[in-house]
């Protein structure tokens, strides 16, 4: 057993938790590549227990496995995969690849600029344009079906220098690395400049407008006057009559009519000519005292209130 363990190159320890990008079926896939062949189903399991990590899950799992689940290799596989079940490979839909590959963003910073990451040295846009075309053919993309949408999310500094058409993806690569980065620096300060140039003439613009003065408040008014407010009064019917309005009234000589007696009742003529006041439904319903215009004439002659009351009919 000793000797058979000597020959082992011990992996990563494995934990069972899923973090730091741990994915059980790959690493036990790892796990198998390292065995030597002389190894029997016990060495194997055996060895399987030295590379969990302390207080793991999946220590704690290889402890309270059932010795049947440990007698042979095979089921030993069968159990670790009930626990740790292999990664669904899910399809996507056409729109879903070309949002992943939409999310693939190259800033403009980095065009043009060499960028020291994992295993070298490269231009920034060079790295971008292998993660790319790196992506498109994991979608099983082998003719650049989805050139349009990596075309749309390439900033204008790198686009002018591209064509419209590739026929491989291997093309679209090879025209970016050749691509001369002083030609992009160069581009990319033309950019800036005319980007500068549109914000200060947006800025002019703006602070000129608000130097202009503004409407008067009596043109502010009319032009956003607001209706009338309705007030609400009593409701008219279809049929009402319009009030007939007063005659204007002149003062004449009164003619001279025959004597009456004040207790007289007046003729029909006289009684139809005496103005009526019409009633206004606005206003108050007391009565409003009418001077009697024959009051002040008896026998063609003017006479005093006493006269008429207390006189006889010689006098």
């Amino acid at each position: 057993m000793a000797t058979n363990t000597s020959a082992v190159t011990p992996q990563p320890s494995f934990h069972g938790d899923y973090k730091k990008d741990e994915e059980p079926t790959n690493w036990l896939r790892k796990y198998q590549l390292s065995l030597p062949p002389s190894y029997t189903d016990m060495d194997k399991i055996n060895c399987f227990e030295l590379q969990c990590a302390a207080a793991s899950p999946a220590e704690e799992w290889f402890t309270n496995l059932p010795t049947a689940d440990k007698s042979t290799w095979a089921a030993f596989l069968v159990a670790f995969k009930i626990r740790w079940p292999p990664p669904v490979h899910a399809k996507l839909t056409v729109a879903q690849k070309k949002e992943h590959l939409k999310s693939v963003i190259l800033k403009e910073e980095d065009i043009g600029v060499m960028i020291e990451k994992d295993r070298g040295r490269d231009w920034g846009h060079v790295k971008w344009a292998k993660q790319v075309v790196q992506m498109a053919l994991g979608f099983g993309d082998m003719q650049c079906h989805f050139l349009d949408v990596v075309l749309e999310n390439t900033p204008e500094v790198l686009r002018d220098f591209l064509a419209d058409h590739y026929a491989t993806w291997a093309e679209f690569e090879a025209d970016i690395a050749k691509t001369s980065a002083s030609q992009l620096v160069r581009a990319k300060q033309q950019v800036a400049n005319e980007r500068k140039l549109r914000e200060d003439i947006d800025r002019l613009q703006s602070t000129t407008t608000r130097k202009q003065p503004g409407p008067t408040a009596q043109a502010t008014q009319s032009m956003f006057a607001l209706p009338p407010t309705y007030h609400y009064g009593p409701r008219y019917t279809s049929n009402a009559v319009t009030q007939p309005q007063l005659a204007p009234q002149y003062q004449t000589t009164a003619p001279a009519l025959q004597t009456l007696q004040p207790t007289q009742p007046l003729p029909p003529m006289a009684a139809a000519q005496i103005p009526q006041t019409p009633q206004n439904p606005f206003t108050a319903t007391t009565p409003v005292p009418r001077t009697n215009l024959f009051y002040g004439y008896r026998g063609g002659f003017p006479q005093t209130p006493s006269r008429g009351r207390g006189a006889s009919g010689a006098d």
